[in-house]
């Protein structure tokens, strides 16, 4: 019935998400907000909105599945400063040698890429959706042209994930799609030669296989510089495991997407191996060597190994 109910109250309009609004009421919207006291989950809330907006997502489903707006993760680069992330409660800069979320093109006036922490970016969008999953994009060799970077920048490898992060970004990525596609009842299908690459290189047990299609540079890294297993050789039964150690869920429960930042956390932890492993000892607390010990001599060599910067063929990089 429409009108007042028993206490005398109307019945509360539908306040419309930014996704459902023309321009002009988007900045009359814009124009409320700047008048209102806002709190940090009000800001938090209307940042996820213009993001959504910013993709073109709306009910969950990508309005322009064409949209060019990506995801990037890479390692800052080395500068007097850091980039300021753009995540609205955030007050820090992103320190050189951390990772970070860069949005190409960003939503600012010069579309150039905006920079988060990628904890503070996790606030803002939801991995349990495609429309936001399939934009992450790790700043390897095989992306390089699509970041845009430059030519000195490739040289330098400035941007570039280390080859730990790579694998583990990728198999992240992986684990919440087959996850997604698992919730969806969509039918999960692999390729085993490419998949005993992608998880089993290293390992006395992998056999060695060409892929149709991969350039040798490509399988050659895959297969000995990030292989994701250490082994001692063939009688070595425990052998050092990547994902093993840095993704301990097995993405198997729809759970798994409430915890938004198992990504963050992940690259954190790694984060922290990687300095113990290959930090001089002379520069590590009392307590640091504690916990390197504690990684072991086969893990600190796999850490080493996979902290290396995979550089591109050069020639493919520029090749047009």
């Amino acid at each position: 019935m429409e009108g007042p109910n028993s206490k005398g109250k109307g019945k509360r309009p539908r306040v419309l998400p930014d996704d459902e609004l023309d321009d002009e009421q988007k900045e009359e919207r814009k124009r409320s907000r700047q008048r209102i006291p806002l709190t940090n989950e009000d800001r938090i809330d209307w940042a996820k909105s213009d993001l959504r907006d910013h993709i073109g997502v709306v009910a969950g489903k990508e309005r322009h599945p064409r949209n060019p707006v990506l995801f990037f993760i890479e390692l800052a680069p080395y500068s007097n400063r850091g980039a300021a992330c753009q995540h609205v409660t955030c007050k820090d800069h992103i320190e050189a040698g951390s990772y970070r979320i860069a949005v190409k093109p960003g939503m600012n006036l010069y579309k150039n890429p905006d920079f988060y922490h990628v904890r503070c970016f996790e606030e803002l969008v939801d991995f349990s959706q495609a429309a936001y999953l399939d934009r992450i994009i790790p700043v390897t060799r095989n992306y390089v042209s699509v970041r845009g970077l430059s030519g000195i920048s490739i040289l330098d490898g400035n941007n570039f994930l280390d080859g730990g992060a790579e694998r583990l970004v990728l198999e992240w990525k992986w684990s919440m799609r087959k996850l997604m596609d698992r919730r969806d009842e969509v039918p999960i299908t692999t390729e085993p030669d490419l998949d005993n690459l992608h998880r089993k290189a290293g390992s006395a047990s992998y056999e060695f296989k060409p892929i149709n299609g991969m350039p040798d540079h490509e399988f050659f890294t895959l297969s000995i510089m990030l292989a994701p297993i250490e082994s001692d050789g063939v009688d070595d039964q425990d052998e050092w495991n990547l994902f093993e150690r840095y993704l301990p869920r097995d993405f198997n429960n729809i759970e798994d997407f409430k915890k938004p930042h198992s990504l963050s956390d992940i690259l954190s932890v790694w984060k922290s191996d990687k300095f113990l492993a290959c930090a001089n000892e002379d520069r590590l607390t009392d307590k640091a060597k504690e916990e390197k010990d504690k990684l072991g001599e086969k893990a600190i060599r796999a850490i080493r190994r996979l902290s290396a910067v995979p550089m591109p063929d050069i020639q493919s990089a520029f090749r047009s």
